[in-house]
């Protein structure tokens, strides 16, 4: 992987490929390793041989890695409209994800990655597609971020209510309900670790807002999961929200 890796970052393409191909006949991770390749190539700059290896394998886990590779290349080239274009192309394959677990892990980083070349109307569209309602809390939170730092107050908290209430939604469900939406096993009942984390980050990003109201509410949940939580990690998230 390291050789190929190593080729494709110094623009050796053809050499990286063929290494990838030894990789897979020799029994290993053919498909993962191209995917590595398009990262090296997209981080050294060769967009367009990342492009072209991105284009030669279909894989619902790779695929969507590379493309975000491709996407954050073209970006940090100023090329942001191929940047959101190769992100909208990443949210169309996501979409028809037949995982819930891969879906809701797919699109949480495709938004993440929208919001961040300023895609705020196409972040927005990515999130709602996403099955649980904790993912997609997180998802409003990161395109909260980005337009916070963009100098739209009044968009912030817009999204901030949205991650609020999908944060609601998850804390209310049932764990059968949780593990359904999620296709993941959780390691409390009430998932209250992660529940005080998101509502301290809400809170905390609401308060920067000038939210005061908005932001001591989702604190003071954050404070009722806190409590909830085993005795090894309460007193380091109790800190947070003081």
């Amino acid at each position: 992987f390291e050789v190929a890796n190593l080729w494709a970052s110094s623009g050796k393409s053809a050499e990286a490929v063929e290494v990838a191909h030894r990789i897979g006949k020799a029994g290993y991770n053919e498909t993962y390793s191209l995917s590595q390749i398009v990262g090296a190539q997209a981080g050294a700059g060769y967009i367009a041989d990342a492009i072209k290896t991105a284009a030669s394998f279909n894989d619902v886990v790779w695929s969507e890695g590379a493309k975000l590779a491709i996407a954050e290349a073209q970006a940090k080239a100023g090329d942001l409209a191929s940047a959101r274009a190769t992100l909208t192309t990443a949210r169309q394959t996501a979409s028809g994800q037949k995982s819930v677990y891969i879906k809701n892990s797919q699109a949480l980083d495709i938004t993440r990655a929208q919001a961040n070349v300023g895609d705020i109307s196409g972040s927005q569209k990515t999130a709602q597609m996403i099955p649980s309602p904790f993912s997609r809390s997180w998802a409003q939170v990161a395109i909260a971020e980005a337009q916070a730092k963009a100098g739209d107050v009044t968009g912030a908290r817009a999204s901030l209510a949205s991650a609020q209430k999908a944060a609601e939604l998850w804390g209310s469900a049932p764990a059968a309900q949780k593990k359904a939406l999620c296709n993941c096993a959780l390691s409390e009942p009430q998932d209250q670790s992660s529940l005080a984390s998101l509502e301290y980050r809400i809170g905390k990003l609401l308060g920067e807002s000038g939210e005061g109201a908005g932001a001591r509410s989702a604190l003071r949940v954050a404070q009722k999961y806190t409590r909830l939580m085993p005795a090894a990690q309460k007193s380091y998230q109790a800190s947070q929200i003081v």
